[in-house]
């Protein structure tokens, strides 16, 4: 035992244990590209040798500075950086199942909102996750043994320019290869994250987002920029007349219900004869039921669907809007109808600063906010008030408002983990598949579907549903978004459940309306200029301003999701770069504050 610790001692002497933690970040760079999927096909031993010279050279490049320290100071910078890698890495694991996406200096922005949210993120840890930092109480008790002898490491400054110029010189000339070969930069963010990170390395990727933060901020609307952001509009109708449905619901209340992590695969579903969604079932046959509809949020969150909603316009690239840029101008959907006499009111129970979005909403144009200050916090699960709680309380607030209302109201229970208490499990699941992930949606699915009905009950018994549109839809995908792989391991599998498309719901519901069912893939971007033709509201009141089209007047049957990436039929190359420079138009504008600013 002791020539094992003696020979471990030894690991620390000389430039060896640069080495060693070059190895080790080596190794913990490749195991954070298996865990977020972000392994990409490389052809020939060469292009592997290239990209392994990137890595290394990214690592040398924040391991050389501890070269220009002596002794313990070496030692303590080499493990400082390892054990600061190793906590971002599995950050952007833990971020990455949560958001399909990695850890920026603008999640610091966001860090205020985590409140709450320790069920989730405990929901987003695996066992293989160790392995990024199984090797930090080894080196640190090395490192604090008191019979540890000081370590002879002189400072090297040939060596510390060796390191620095050469891995500097390197990533010059890998850069120059890779845009001869992809035309794009290898140090430019690309769309899809994952690329990023695997070409130019986990450490180069989040030197890049360091240098995209110092970048991003507040665009100034420059001739150029209003000239490239008119040019888009100019292209926007893909139907430049009203739509056969046009102010079908002319004149009724409009309350939309946002629901939280509702995913399409639930409705009109049963388990051993059970449904699991009855009263969205119920609803969906009295609606217009969109079958094929995705989310659009970016890093922003159920934020995200809340700006995408409300103004069609997409999030930025980076951040979240309502942190950033609470106080934007858009030509919103309370502004629009508020044209039409219409008074609206926004209504969450969590507080108004989460996520800033009293702030957003307030300046987004709703008359009233209400936040957790307007609930009794009488029967919390999971991140806040339950939706029994919440939906019960919200119905007084919706029969003073004024006739025509707008209302919008998100939901909360169905966030993740799904750890809905026994005592409020009604759906009868084998025990196996009561205690996993999907069988916590499912309970969780059912109990909010639950409350949802006794909502519509009780507006309909105070007689609103007879005048009112009613638009329920998923603010995002959720457990296919977070638990992919354990739903595909559920033995017996159901079949059902398998369905990995991230579709969400959309229903424009009616009392006594003859539903029927959509299949145009569309999404959140759609929901404004849908649903405000149906209230006999013009074309003209938002053609130069939503970045979604009318889906029940559209010639094309394909959407984009956040990366930009086609889904549907009939698309082709050009639409997928369209879609490219949709989001980058959609980042102008939040950034640039494009309405506001616009003269």
């Amino acid at each position: 035992m002791h020539s094992i610790l003696t020979k471990l001692r030894s690991v620390f002497s000389g430039k060896a244990y640069v080495l060693l933690m070059m190895l080790v970040l080596f190794l913990k760079s490749k195991i954070l590209l298996v865990l977020t999927d972000s392994i990409l096909p490389h052809a020939s031993l060469a292009v592997v040798a290239f990209y392994v010279l990137i890595y290394v050279s990214c690592i040398a490049l924040v391991l050389s500075p501890g070269l220009l320290f002596n002794g313990r100071k070496q030692h303590a910078y080499l493990l400082g950086l390892n054990i600061l890698l190793s906590v971002v890495f599995v950050g952007d694991v833990w971020y990455f199942r949560a958001f399909a996406n990695f850890l920026s200096f603008h999640t610091l922005l966001q860090a205020g909102n985590l409140e709450n949210l320790s069920g989730s993120i405990l929901a987003m840890i695996h066992l293989p996750d160790i392995l990024l930092v199984i090797d930090i109480p080894v080196l640190v008790y090395f490192f604090f043994r008191k019979n540890t002898p000081s370590i002879p490491q002189k400072r090297s400054y040939a060596w510390f320019a060796v390191m620095m110029v050469g891995s500097v010189a390197f990533l010059f000339i890998a850069d120059r290869m890779y845009m001869r070969k992809t035309t794009n930069s290898l140090f430019a963010m690309a769309w899809i994250p994952n690329k990023t990170l695997a070409d130019a390395s986990p450490i180069g990727y989040h030197a890049i987002d360091l240098y995209e933060f110092i970048r991003f901020g507040k665009l100034t609307l420059t001739p150029e920029l209003k000239q490239s952001i008119d040019e888009w509009y100019s292209n926007y109708p893909d139907a430049s007349s009203d739509n056969l449905m046009q102010g079908i619901f002319k004149g009724k209340n409009l309350l939309i219900l946002q629901v939280e992590s509702l995913e399409n695969f639930v409705i009109h579903q049963r388990y051993n004869g059970q449904e699991i969604t009855p009263n969205l079932n119920r609803i969906a046959r009295q609606s217009l039921y969109f079958t094929n509809f995705y989310d659009g949020i970016n890093n922003g969150g159920s934020a995200d669907a809340d700006l995408l909603a409300n103004t069609s316009i997409y999030p930025p690239r980076k951040g979240s809007s309502f942190l950033s840029f609470p106080n934007n101008t858009y030509n919103s959907l309370p502004k629009i109808l508020a044209r039409y006499g219409y008074h609206s009111l926004a209504v969450k129970s969590d507080k108004g600063n989460y996520y800033n979005w009293k702030p957003a909403l307030t300046a987004m144009g709703f008359d009233e906010c209400y936040d957790a200050t307007k609930f009794k916090r009488d029967d919390l699960i999971g991140m806040g008030l339950s939706d029994s709680s919440y939906l019960h309380q919200l119905v007084p607030y919706i029969r003073q408002l004024p006739q025509p209302f707008y209302a919008f109201a998100v939901t909360l229970t169905l966030h993740s983990p799904f750890d809905l208490p026994a005592e409020k499990r009604k759906l009868t699941l084998p025990a196996e598949l009561n205690n996993s992930r999907l069988g916590g949606y499912l309970q969780s699915a059912y109990y909010t579907d639950k409350f949802i009905g006794e909502f519509m009950n009780r507006l309909d018994s105070a007689g609103i549903l007879e005048n009112t549109v009613v638009v329920v839809y998923g603010d995002h995908s959720s457990i296919h978004r977070y638990f992919t792989d354990e739903v595909a391991a559920m033995k017996p599998q159901i079949p059902w459940s398998l369905d990995a498309s991230g579709r969400i719901p959309l229903m424009i519901y009616l009392k006594n309306f003859q539903g029927r069912e959509i299949a145009t893939f569309s999404g959140q971007v759609d929901i404004m200029p849908t649903v405000l033709p149906l209230l006999g509201v013009p074309l003209r009141e938002y053609a130069m301003t939503a970045m979604g089209r009318d889906i029940l007047n559209t010639k094309k049957n394909f959407t984009f999701l956040t990366n930009g990436k086609c889904v549907g039929t009939g698309f082709v190359p050009a639409d997928e770069e369209r879609a490219i420079r949709t989001l980058q138009t959609a980042d102008a504008i939040v950034r640039s504050n494009y309405f506001g600013m616009r003269k």
